[in-house]
């Protein structure tokens, strides 16, 4: 399993971002990513439809801990080490509507989070995808309402 860094709408590095109403139809990749350190993200009142790989997905880097050891010493972006504040952040996923995704990737989620942490996933349709509709990675908080989360 892999995740393409990278999406129709790329946002890295930002703060106050407001995606509001937007159509994300016939994409080939991931519709929406956010990477590295985000905060205050607002994605909402959006479709997605006919989306070859996640709908939206946020992913931020980690650093390798310092050890004396060589078989820790990991690739830049990689490790366990959060503290550097390398993440998206304050995440608002609400009331979107996704369906049909994951035409090219079977792993695809409407809502893929991996090193990321503090998302709010609110008031969204998801439905006819290959997987979950949610993919959280890592031990970080998500919340989220399961009524509407189909």
């Amino acid at each position: 399993w892999a995740l393409h860094r990278g999406g129709a709408v790329f946002i890295e590095d930002a703060e106050g971002v407001h995606v509001d109403k937007c159509e994300f139809t016939m994409l080939d990749g991931n519709a929406l990513f956010l990477s590295g350190r985000t905060r205050n993200v607002t994605i909402s009142n959006s479709s997605f439809a006919y989306i070859g790989d996640n709908a939206m997905a946020a992913w931020g880097y980690t650093d390798a801990l310092t050890t004396s050891s060589p078989r820790d010493n990991l690739p830049e972006g990689t490790g366990i080490d959060g503290r550097a504040g390398r993440q998206p952040r304050y995440t608002r996923v609400l009331s979107n509507i996704v369906r049909e995704i994951g035409l090219n990737e079977r792993q695809s989620s409407a809502w893929s989070e991996a090193k990321a942490c503090l998302s709010e996933v609110r008031g969204n349709l998801f439905f006819n995808m290959p997987r979950a509709a949610i993919n959280k990675v890592g031990t970080y908080v998500l919340q989220f309402d399961p009524l509407v989360a189909c």
